[in-house]
């Protein structure tokens, strides 16, 4: 089963996407939101992606333009695809 981490998640698309995840079998490794301190959610949530230590099959984007160096980067260390939807 694919693993997903979530870039955004606490936006309403973030949500969206977790649930769809849930719904569908597809476990959310963790989710990256600049909103994160104090959120509750199934998985762990991390304020910055340079802080998130885990990996996963896939990363969804759901945030800002300005991220995509970060998410290209983080993308290729840990050699996870990258989808883009901002």
């Amino acid at each position: 089963m694919t693993s997903i981490l979530i870039n955004g998640a606490l936006g309403k698309m973030g949500r969206i996407l977790y649930a769809c995840a849930a719904e569908h079998g597809f476990p959310v490794i963790a989710g990256i939101d600049k909103y994160a301190a104090g959120a509750k959610l199934s998985f762990p949530l991390f304020e910055d992606l340079r802080a998130c230590d885990l990996s996963a099959d896939v990363l969804i984007d759901f945030s800002r333009p300005d991220a995509l160096n970060d998410l290209l980067a983080f993308a290729v260390a840990k050699h996870i695809a990258l989808v883009l939807a901002t």
